[in-house]
């Protein structure tokens, strides 16, 4: 086989191509994986939904009003040594050309070089194009998967004419890229607790989750969650993702870990301040749309429309158990009562809050 036959050569155009020539992307793929100017089509996609995605990155950070319609990439033609073959048209239109996506494409030229030259002047590069780490982390992930290989290189070219030299991305950079996204994913990723409160099943799949401090977080999920989201609809849950806070607050782009949320700790309970903390089971009635928190040692529950109401309940609830435990006698309370009683003694002092009374008139 000959050199001329492993190495395919694609041109790849903005949507609108009137007016001036646009900058076009020429991705130049070969190695073992390409045989006689071919290349298998799943591989091949791969390549071109990761160059979108980090064309959609950059687009996202640096034009985020723009049309996403004048950044979506259509394959020209293929170049087979010196067979052309044509895969697609270039979608025309009226609209003159313009220079947001050259600008975007000089970005990823950029970091390619960047990436060549040195560590830190890559992350320099980054830093310079994109300010939240989560958005930083969505260009890695996408450049990740264009990283040339053992078996393959890929080469890219942005002139509106095929271009005589192209960058080579380099291999071997994946370690150094995993450790970037480790380090981003430390700065962005961002969690809280709630309970689903709307679910959107088809792509992009997302879910509501509406958190204990009554915001709202668009969570975007993949498909193999699927089945725990629909089992888990209106359970309070623990959530943590990465949030691209600089583009669009309140979305999270990726979960990292997601289960239930079943209790809370806590060592103040109002104006109480406890011996030892005390374990709150968290609930959510579906039928109502209440949250409900219960400790059964201390017969204590409260409940609420949002879990700062529940919790206010709660407190109330426990201030009336010290209150009635404190105000009355231990031969006045039932057996119930005092075994409530010892328990109670375990989280309080209750002479410490004698002066509870000073306020409190019972008739006897």
């Amino acid at each position: 086989m000959s050199k001329s036959s492993k190495n395919i050569c694609v041109s790849i155009c903005h949507y609108f191509s009137m007016g001036n020539p646009p900058t076009k992307i020429w991705l130049k793929i070969n190695g073992g994986i390409v045989k006689d100017g071919q290349i298998e089509i799943t591989r091949y996609a791969i390549f071109l939904q990761n160059l979108q995605k980090l064309v959609n990155c950059l687009r996202e950070v640096k034009y985020p009003e723009a049309d996403e319609a004048y950044f979506k990439l259509y394959s020209g033609k293929v170049y087979k040594s010196s067979h052309l073959t044509s895969i697609s048209t270039i979608n025309q239109t009226n609209l003159d050309n313009d220079p947001l996506c050259n600008e975007i494409n000089e970005d990823i030229a950029k970091l390619i070089r960047c990436l060549i030259e040195g560590d830190a002047e890559f992350i320099s590069a980054l830093s310079e194009s994109i300010e939240d780490p989560g958005e930083k982390i969505k260009v890695l992930k996408t450049l990740k998967n264009l990283l040339s290989k053992k078996e393959y290189k890929i080469s890219v070219g942005f002139l509106p004419e095929r271009p005589k030299n192209y960058i080579r991305i380099p291999s071997g950079k994946e370690k150094f890229v995993d450790g970037l996204i480790k380090e981003y994913t430390s700065q962005a990723s961002f969690e809280t607790y709630g309970v689903i409160t709307r679910h959107k099943g088809d792509e992009p799949r997302n879910f509501v989750i509406t958190t204990t401090k009554g915001e709202k977080i668009v969570c975007h999920y993949s498909e193999e969650m699927e089945s725990y989201v629909h089992d888990h609809w209106k359970d309070p849950i623990f959530i943590k993702g990465i949030m691209s806070k600089s583009i669009r607050k309140n979305v999270m782009d990726e979960i990292i870990d997601i289960h239930p949320f079943k209790n809370i700790s806590k060592i103040t309970i109002g104006d109480f301040k406890l011996i030892r903390p005390i374990n709150i089971d968290v609930s959510y009635d579906k039928s109502v749309n209440v949250w409900k928190l219960s400790n059964d040692s201390v017969s204590v529950y409260g409940r609420g429309k949002n879990f700062e109401s529940a919790e206010e309940s709660f407190s109330n609830a426990f201030e009336r158990l010290v209150v009635g435990t404190i105000a009355f006698k231990e031969t006045k309370l039932s057996k119930k009562s005092r075994e409530i009683k010892r328990v109670l003694e375990t989280y309080l002092n209750l002479e410490d809050y004698s002066e509870i009374l000073d306020s409190v008139s019972f008739e006897e």
